[in-house]
């Protein structure tokens, strides 16, 4: 599958809503790093982190129609 580094955010958070999953895999590759990051740092365990990284993930899917961006993904609190 070819990356879509050029879409912003918004645009493949919208396409995400709408069920295209290459564009939610594209957030996910995007900000994977920073996501499981922010866990390590704070429960000092990597596969607890990337356990608590794919619970975000599944929740921004399951609910990605409720969802407006009004930042970029970096930005929002977890």
């Amino acid at each position: 599958m070819p990356r879509r580094e050029d879409a912003s955010d918004e645009e493949l958070y919208r396409k995400s809503a709408a069920g295209d999953t290459d564009a939610f895999r594209e957030l996910v590759l995007r900000y994977e790093n920073m996501v499981v990051g922010y866990f390590a740092r704070r429960v000092h365990d990597s596969g607890t982190a990337e356990d608590l990284a794919q619970e975000v993930y599944l929740k921004l899917w399951r609910h990605a129609g409720r969802y407006t961006v009004k930042a970029k993904l970096s930005l929002i609190h977890i």
